[in-house]
C-alpha cells in the first residue's frame, strides 16, 4: 500500500469517527429533549388535573350555595336553618349547615374588646391587632374574613383557625350568644361573663355563613347567603374562592 492509499484510509477513518461522534451527540441531545419534554408533559398533566379538580369543586360549591338559599327557610317544605343536611359532593358525601352571622364576631363592627378576645384565643400578636385597629379607623371595610390576614399582616393559617367564629356580614357591635358556636360561647363565658349589655345583640335570622364538611375532611366556610324575606329575595352574598 502506498503512502497515498494510507493517507486516504486515515481520512476515511477520521471521517467515520467524526460521523460516529456526531450521531452519538445527536442521540444524546434527542434523549435529553425527550426526557425534558416528558417531564414537562407530566408536570402539565398534573397541573391540568389539579386545575380541573379545583374548577369542579368551585362549580359544585357555587351550586350548593344557590341550593342553600332555596332549601333553607321557614316556609312549608323548607329545611330549618338550624338543621344539618347530608348531600353528594365530588362523588362522595358531605355535611352542610348554616351559622347565623349574628352569633359571630364581626371584624368590621365588633366591640374592640371582643376583637381582643378573638385575638387572644388565636394568638394574634398585639402588633398585628394594632395594625388592624388603625385600619379600622379608616372608611375601609373588610370584604371577607380572609382579608384579615392581609390587613393585619398575619399568617393566613391563623385566619383559617378563627374563620368559623368571625364574619363581616353581621354589622353588630356584639354577639347573639345563643347562636354562637360552642367554642365561642365557652370563650365568652370564660372571659367576659356576664356579657356587657352592649355585647348582647340579636341574631340575624336572615344572613348565614355556610359550612361544608366533605366526608373525612375538615369543615370550612364556602360562602355567606341571605335567605328570602318578605321584602327581599334570597341571594348569595359571598362565594369563597
Amino acid at each position: 500500500m502506498g503512502i497515498q492509499d494510507r493517507v486516504l484510509n486515515r481520512q476515511r477513518s477520521d471521517r467515520r469517527g467524526y460521523a460516529l461522534l456526531v450521531v452519538l451527540g445527536t442521540l444524546s441531545i434527542i434523549a435529553f429533549l425527550f426526557a425534558t419534554s416528558a417531564a414537562r408533559l407530566k408536570a402539565q398533566l398534573s397541573w391540568t388535573s389539579t386545575e380541573i379538580l379545583l374548577a369542579k369543586r368551585a362549580q359544585e360549591e357555587r351550586a350548593l350555595l344557590r341550593l342553600a338559599t332555596k332549601l333553607f327557610g321557614d316556609a312549608s317544605g323548607q329545611v330549618d336553618p338550624s338543621d344539618k343536611i347530608e348531600l353528594p359532593f365530588l362523588g362522595d358525601q358531605a355535611s352542610l349547615w348554616l351559622q347565623d352571622v349574628g352569633g359571630l364576631i364581626d371584624l368590621n363592627s365588633a366591640a374592640p374588646d371582643l376583637l381582643n378576645l378573638l385575638a387572644r384565643e388565636f394568638s394574634v400578636s398585639e402588633d398585628a391587632m394594632e395594625r388592624f385597629r388603625q385600619w379600622r379607623r379608616t372608611p375601609h371595610r373588610l370584604q371577607s374574613v380572609t382579608d384579615f390576614a392581609r390587613v393585619a399582616e398575619i399568617d393566613p393559617e391563623i385566619v383559617e383557625g378563627l374563620d368559623p367564629f368571625a364574619t363581616v356580614y353581621s354589622g353588630r357591635f356584639g354577639v347573639a350568644i345563643e347562636e354562637a358556636p360552642i367554642a365561642l360561647q365557652s370563650a365568652l363565658r370564660r372571659e367576659a361573663w356576664p356579657l356587657p349589655e352592649p355585647w348582647a345583640t340579636q341574631p340575624s335570622g336572615q344572613v348565614f355563613k355556610v359550612f361544608l364538611q366533605p366526608s373525612g375532611k375538615t369543615a370550612r366556610a364556602i360562602g355567606t347567603i341571605k335567605l328570602r324575606s318578605e321584602e327581599q329575595p334570597e341571594r348569595v352574598l359571598e362565594l369563597r374562592q
